[in-house]
């Protein structure tokens, strides 16, 4: 295990050197990792990682942990592991909310529009409310009514309801409680402090150190979604089965290695033998194939990328009606100018209107 150890931190020594970590801090961490990682693989996903630190899955927890898996490849490495946790469980009050509100400004504009805010508040929530109550507390949210939250605005809203990211606070504790407890991470909460005042995001900047470059979210999601996920499991498949990698698309290419069942694969590519089925290469470059019948696919992220593609449309669909509706007053206002004339009644003072073709009079504006 040691050996393991020493080579899964390589990629962490410039983030350790940097906040004065001690090598020996993250060993108690790499054991529990160690663990969760049943097959050695050096990575972990999702559902290791909730099952094994009997973890309460949510909609906000999942999202959370697509944060700190920032390869793209749907599983953790200790770098990122350690990092992703380090993260959160080490992060203020002010951080974690700010933490919510990223997750949902993926361009980094420093706003998110309302379609976006309420599918944060229902995800945070956890409760199916009336559609009503998400848009009173984003009337109150959105203070000059432009139609998006500014993390301004939504920092300051929080400020007023603490209870709005409860969920958020209560993964944290439960993450400090369940991996080494409370007094392990206060040491790291402290070295945080100390050594990296003003990092909100410990994530991008441990990818900044070790590759020199800014952590672009975006493109690495679009790197993504160039493959696909699976999970080997089969009908008749249980734990400690496996199947076999070829180096071609049929049984009698050469065997290049085992895979377990519930192992998780990326897919590359997809082929269809007229005699051998179909076959999924799981690896960019180089030629490794396993039988299509044998995986599962994951769709897990393909339907949360869905979901947020779904609320993009929505929001298109509500600008086009609002510019539909002013458009719609303009010309009623433009044809009314021509017929209506506004006067002023000399008794009572009140305004009136008189339309210069029918003679008719009114008391109600017709330009509303």
């Amino acid at each position: 295990m040691r050996d393991r150890f020493e080579e899964a931190t390589v990629p962490l020594r410039k983030f350790m050197g940097r906040l004065s970590m001690d090598k020996e801090m993250l060993w108690p961490l790499y054991k529990k990792f160690d663990k969760c990682d049943a097959d050695h693989s050096g990575e972990i996903n999702i559902d290791e990682f909730f099952d094994h630190f009997h973890l309460e899955w949510s909609r906000f927890a999942e999202r959370a942990f697509m944060v700190m898996e920032v390869g793209g490849d749907h599983k953790l490495s200790f770098a990122e592991f350690t990092v992703g946790l380090m993260n959160y469980c080490t992060s203020p009050h002010s951080g974690l909310v700010k933490f919510a509100f990223d997750l949902f400004d993926d361009d980094h504009s420093g706003q998110i529009d309302f379609q976006e805010v309420k599918q944060l508040l229902k995800m945070v929530s956890g409760k199916r409310r009336k559609e009503s109550y998400y848009d009173d507390i984003m009337r109150k949210m959105d203070k000059d009514r432009d139609g998006v939250v500014t993390w301004e605005e939504f920092r300051d809203f929080e400020k007023k309801m603490a209870s709005l990211l409860q969920p958020a606070f209560h993964l944290q504790q439960n993450l400090r409680k369940k991996i080494l407890g409370e007094a392990y991470w206060d040491k790291f909460t402290l070295l945080r402090k100390q050594k990296a005042p003003g990092r909100t995001d410990l994530i991008a900047w441990h990818h900044e150190l070790q590759t020199g470059e800014k952590l672009d979210r975006v493109a690495m999601k679009q790197q993504a979604t160039k493959r696909q996920h699976g999970i080997v499991e089969w009908d008749k498949g249980k734990k400690g089965k496996t199947i076999h990698a070829y180096d071609g698309c049929s049984k009698d290419a050469n065997k290049l290695k085992k895979i377990k069942f519930g192992d998780s694969i990326e897919i590359f590519e997809k082929q269809h033998e007229q005699k051998g089925g179909s076959w999924y290469k799981i690896e960019e470059k180089a030629e490794v194939w396993v039988e299509a019948k044998y995986v599962t696919m994951d769709r897990r992220w393909e339907k949360i990328e869905n979901e947020k593609n779904r609320m993009k449309t929505k929001l298109a669909e509500d600008q086009e009606r609002k510019e539909k509706a002013a458009a719609d007053k303009k010309a009623r206002q433009e044809a009314a100018a021509k017929e209506w004339m506004e006067s002023t009644d000399k008794e009572s003072g009140k305004k009136y209107w008189y339309n210069m073709t029918t003679s008719e009079t009114t008391w109600n504006d017709p330009f509303k």
